[in-house]
């Protein structure tokens, strides 16, 4: 095993050993919280091509279109974001994701047409294609061993939310045509730009994690994380931690 391995397999002990904890349920919620908009906007696109239909005379390449774009977004997201984040980090490219939707889907919410909107529903998806994975690899990279399945889990509860929220919000404000002034249908894409931004604001203060930094050779930052954290969960729950034990040998 070599010295980069060594460090990554300590740091994967040191947090695989962690009692669940405030600070694990909080990073869950924060984490999973962003597939909420993966789903929401999945659904959006239907709501979307059915009220634009009518309002802009769409026929039914447009509307597939609508439909499709954001679709395709992910796709090629999933693609290449994910891989950036192997390279960039877990934490810098869930900021990039979000961040990305954020802003287009404000944009898209100012679309003066269908091609303006398809256009920039693909950027959005494009920005949510590695938000799934981010969170499978990101979970299972802080969670402790024994409630990681229960953790993710729960974390794709909270993502699965933004089906009915989008059904809920959806059929309130595009039955209202206006609100202020503007169409109702796009407050619906302000409302997940906003929305997105706010968890934005949020996952700016998650963590790297330790074992992409180790992979990568900064074992003193990585130490210095799980450091933090074990201080963290120690005062939660108010339990002495268990020992480490690291099965590796010590390289020559």
């Amino acid at each position: 095993m070599t010295a980069t391995q060594l460090t990554g397999a300590r740091a994967g002990a040191r947090l695989d050993r962690l009692p669940p904890s405030r600070w694990h349920r909080r990073l869950t919620f924060t984490v999973g919280i962003g597939a909420f908009f993966d789903l929401y906007e999945i659904f959006l696109g239907g709501v979307l091509a059915a009220v634009l239909a009518e309002r802009w005379h769409l026929d039914h390449t447009a509307r597939s279109w609508v439909i499709a774009a954001g679709f395709l977004g992910m796709f090629v997201g999933a693609n290449v974001l994910s891989v950036l984040a192997d390279r960039f980090g877990r934490r810098r490219m869930f900021l990039v994701n979000l961040g990305a939707y954020s802003l287009c889907s404000l944009l898209c919410a100012f679309a003066p047409n269908a091609e303006w909107l398809i256009a920039l529903r693909f950027l959005a998806g494009l920005g949510l294609g590695a938000e799934l994975v981010l969170v499978d690899t990101y979970l299972a990279e802080f969670l402790p061993r024994a409630v990681r399945g229960r953790y993710i889990a729960w974390a794709y509860t909270f993502g699965f939310l933004g089906v009915p929220v989008a059904a809920f919000v959806g059929a309130r404000l595009v039955a209202t045509r206006e609100l202020f002034g503007v169409e109702g249908w796009r407050w619906l894409l302000v409302a997940g730009a906003l929305g997105a931004a706010f968890i934005q604001l949020m996952r700016a203060r998650l963590p790297e994690s330790p074992r992409w930094l180790a992979v990568h050779g900064r074992a003193e930052e990585a130490a210095r994380i799980v450091t933090d954290i074990e201080e963290r969960v120690a005062r939660e729950t108010g339990e002495t931690l268990p020992s480490v034990a690291v099965e590796a040998e010590v390289p020559q």
